[in-house]
């Protein structure tokens, strides 16, 4: 009788250790993220709200077309006389720094030109729409005048003597009077090309790069001005107010500039 309960009693354990194992390993089931419903649960899509539509940007407003001139006389800077800046450069020194000034000048005389096609012909001519020009010409025969001894007086030279062929505004026939000026640089390049025709190819490409600068000049000059420079007579504006406008000034109209301020007073005499 003993015997039947303590093998009843042994059986009841060994169901209960049997069912706490199965409840122990749904417990674990649950805690796996691996297990189908962690799964489920982690793949269902959240739910995001659509983005407000942006607002578009305003339209870029058009870049004002420039003159059909001023655009080539852009095309023989950029090609012309920039291929003879960069020679200038590579032999550098007085050459180099006179080459800049001739880039400084065909510039200033690209605002002359761009301020003629906006304005009408000023009469007398503000000595302030060449003042660039002016000074850039004084350089390139600074340079000249004051390097007489320089081994490069000749490279000096054939380029002063060049440079006189931007006055062609008062010209008639100003691509004739650009032709004419190139025999003046010849005189002084030739010997250039002639020193140095086999010690430095360099040299020989500077001088040559500077003949066609003027070349390229007399051609454009028979293309757009074959009777002289023009003006704006029909709607141009004052040549002051275009000059601003070309060089990106404010403009401030004919009526709206401020007097001038009162001259300073005297400076007291210390006795």
């Amino acid at each position: 009788m003993a015997t039947s309960h303590m093998h009843n009693l042994t059986t009841l354990i060994k169901r209960l250790e049997a069912a706490t194992s199965r409840l122990e390993d749904m417990a674990m089931g649950l805690d796996d993220p691996s297990s189908p419903k962690t799964l489920n649960a982690a793949a269902a899509p959240e739910t995001v709200a659509p983005e407000p539509p942006k607002p578009a940007l305003p339209p870029t407003p058009a870049a004002p077309a420039v003159p059909p001139q001023i655009e080539d006389f852009d095309t023989l800077i950029n090609k012309d006389v920039r291929n003879f800046v960069d020679l200038g450069y590579k032999i550098g020194d007085l050459v180099a720094e006179q080459s800049k000034a001739v880039l400084q000048a065909f510039e200033a005389e690209r605002t002359y030109l761009y301020v003629s096609t906006k304005a009408k012909k000023p009469e007398p001519q503000p000595p302030e729409l060449m003042t660039e020009l002016h000074t850039a010409s004084d350089s390139i025969n600074m340079i000249r005048e004051s390097n007489r001894a320089s081994p490069l007086f000749n490279h000096l030279s054939a380029v002063a003597e060049g440079i006189v062929a931007l006055g062609w505004f008062f010209e008639f026939k100003p691509g004739d009077f650009v032709s004419e000026i190139v025999g003046g640089i010849e005189y002084y390049g030739n010997k250039v090309l002639k020193e140095y025709k086999e010690k430095d190819k360099t040299h020989v490409q500077y001088i040559q790069s500077y003949y066609q600068v003027f070349k390229s000049l007399a051609a454009y000059l028979k293309k757009h001005y074959p009777k002289g420079l023009t003006w704006n007579e029909q709607s141009g504006i004052d040549a002051l107010e275009a000059l601003r406008q070309v060089k990106g000034g404010p403009s401030t109209g004919a009526s709206g500039s401020a007097p001038p301020p009162p001259p300073p007073p005297p400076v007291p005499t210390l006795n």
